[in-house]
């Protein structure tokens, strides 16, 4: 995040940490009588800088010269009259480490006065001195603890050297704009029990001067039944996958079961509107889904494969490779209905080439579902708007 009076006046009201370290004088690093003064001098802005990136911390460090801190309150600002430049400090330090470290020096006006602010983002660790610099030694890994400053042990440079998983996170969004949605997540449903008779709908033969019995859908009636059925019952949810963390995942697969007892139902598509005629050329079925707004940016956006066993659903996606940052959107909804009201949890992992161990996820749905006979105004409606599609007006 960018320096702005807003953050620093947050980190005024911080203690110091591991991300945070403050100072009331300017580094010296411009005296010392002899070179070896000098380096002890320049060293210990050297140790700071090192054991904050270093540290492990989930945001950026800052190091702020020329605040004194108060513990307990609000710590003051003093100010600095001269500023040390960036380029040089670049120079200073990333000579002398096995690779560059990643910081920056600014000077930064608050208020009438001037501090110096050191910003040091989360970058690899760890980062230690090629060769004796000052009191500074080659090869120790320097860690901020706390408020203060030591050196790492072993196990500790071991955790550092040790690659860190991708940082995966699952969630629900609207299909039609890509909106997040919390866990659990509300669907209404209508449960229609009874259904009507399959022939409540019978065809009539004054669609078309030019039509006969021969050219009218025999399961018209029952397809408009079950279409009515499901658009009621049904209710479409996406997912998006976000890789929060600073590495790249590989070949991710979602893979999810949710337990069907219940009462809990999904669908990959809901029954397409049925075409009163068999006529080939005349039929029009098209699926029924909502408009998929992000989510239907790339036809290479990955789709979910379903699968059903006695005792539950099972919802498998390939998510694929994701950069760092990145979020990847389902292609199409999936279908959640339920028979009554109760939360249902999607639970599963998320499985990938370079994930050692399985990150479980759990999301859950809050079903509020409504049960009632179906009524012939049911079916009518999406007779109505079947045949307003067409341009056909009902007699």
């Amino acid at each position: 995040m960018q320096m702005n009076g807003m953050l620093l006046e947050s980190l005024l009201h911080h203690e110091e940490g591991p991300a945070l370290d403050f100072k009331q004088a300017q580094y010296p690093i411009d005296k010392g009588s002899t070179p070896e003064d000098k380096a002890n001098l320049r060293g210990e802005l050297v140790k700071d800088i090192l054991a904050m990136a270093n540290a492990s911390r989930e945001g950026t460090g800052y190091i702020l010269i020329g605040v004194e801190e108060i513990k307990g309150g609000r710590s003051r600002i003093i100010g600095v009259q001269n500023h040390l430049d960036d380029a040089n400090l670049h120079q200073l330090i990333n000579s002398k480490t096995q690779r560059p470290v990643e910081f920056s020096y600014f000077p930064f006006s608050y208020k009438g006065s001037d501090i110096g602010v050191i910003e040091i983002p989360v970058q690899d660790r760890f980062l230690f001195l090629t060769q004796d610099y000052g009191r500074l030694h080659e090869n120790v890994v320097y860690i901020r603890d706390g408020s203060s400053t030591r050196t790492a042990t072993p196990d500790e440079v071991i955790e550092m050297s040790t690659p860190k998983p991708p940082q995966l996170v699952l969630e629900w969004v609207k299909p039609d704009s890509g909106e997040t949605l919390p866990s659990p997540c509300l669907v209404s449903s209508l449960f229609y029990d009874p259904l009507l008779p399959e022939d409540t709908f019978k065809q009539r033969q004054n669609l078309s001067n030019m039509q006969v019995m021969d050219s009218l859908n025999p399961n018209y009636s029952r397809e408009i039944i079950a279409f009515a059925r499901d658009k009621a019952f049904y209710k479409p949810l996406g997912m998006r996958l976000h890789n929060t963390g600073r590495l790249a995942a590989q070949r991710v697969r979602y893979i999810g079961w949710m337990d069907k007892t219940a009462g809990a139902c999904v669908k990959e598509e809901l029954s397409r509107l049925p075409s009163k005629s068999r006529d080939p050329f005349n039929s029009w079925e098209s699926m029924y889904h909502p408009s998929l707004g992000p989510m239907d940016r790339v036809c290479a956006d990955p789709e979910a494969d379903l699968y059903e066993s006695a005792e539950d659903w099972q919802v498998i996606i390939d998510f694929g490779d994701i950069r760092p940052g990145e979020i990847v959107y389902m292609g199409s909804p999936l279908w959640f209905g339920s028979s009554c009201s109760h939360i249902a949890r999607l639970e599963g992992e998320l499985i990938g080439d370079n994930i050692p161990n399985p990150i479980e996820v759990a999301l859950d749905i809050q079903f509020d579902t409504k049960r009632r006979p179906m009524t012939k105004e049911d079916g009518n409606s999406c007779e109505r708007a079947h045949l307003e599609t067409l341009g056909i007006d009902e007699e």
